[in-house]
């Protein structure tokens, strides 16, 4: 398969749980934990796409900061400076607060006691990595902005 192929097709799924996360949140419906499992899915395809387009070689895992941090420098600089932007800062400690998202809320149900009262996570961060790492992918595996992207895929229809 081609890879420039396989890495749209990454992004193309994970624009889909971002898109479904994005919808929710929109809507003002009390779904946080939904939120959260699919931006943080959406996070982690988006950055497996960008280490198969690099090819850079990763396990089969969930944490985003260890994707994160097989990426070159030059790729965290810029999704650092998006998130910043977005975000209003960084900080290794958030990106390490949302690493596992995926798995933790996911089964969020099965964590009992003191422990579950306790899950906090940063979503505005999730949601500003996850802008980051979709504007990344645009401009790598189309040569574009996402928001350009968008109107081109979206807004014809």
């Amino acid at each position: 398969m081609d890879k420039l192929f396989e890495c749209r097709e990454m992004f193309l799924q994970a624009q889909g749980f971002s898109k479904c996360a994005e919808l929710v949140r929109n809507e003002g419906i009390e779904c946080s934990t939904s939120v959260i499992v699919n931006y943080a899915f959406a996070c982690e395809v988006y950055l497996k796409s960008l280490l198969c387009f690099y090819d850079i070689s990763f396990k089969k895992k969930h944490k985003l900061r260890d994707m994160y941090d097989l990426l070159s420098k030059k790729a965290k600089e810029y999704i650092k400076l998006y998130a910043f932007d977005e975000y209003g800062s960084w900080d290794t400690c958030y990106l390490e607060n949302i690493s596992n998202a995926f798995v933790d809320w996911r089964y969020s149900y099965e964590t009992v006691g003191i422990k579950r009262a306790s899950m906090q996570i940063k979503t505005g961060f999730l949601i500003a990595l996850n802008n980051a790492l979709r504007e990344l992918c645009t401009n790598e595996f189309f040569g574009i902005s996402y928001d350009k992207f968008r109107r081109i895929n979206f807004e014809q229809k």
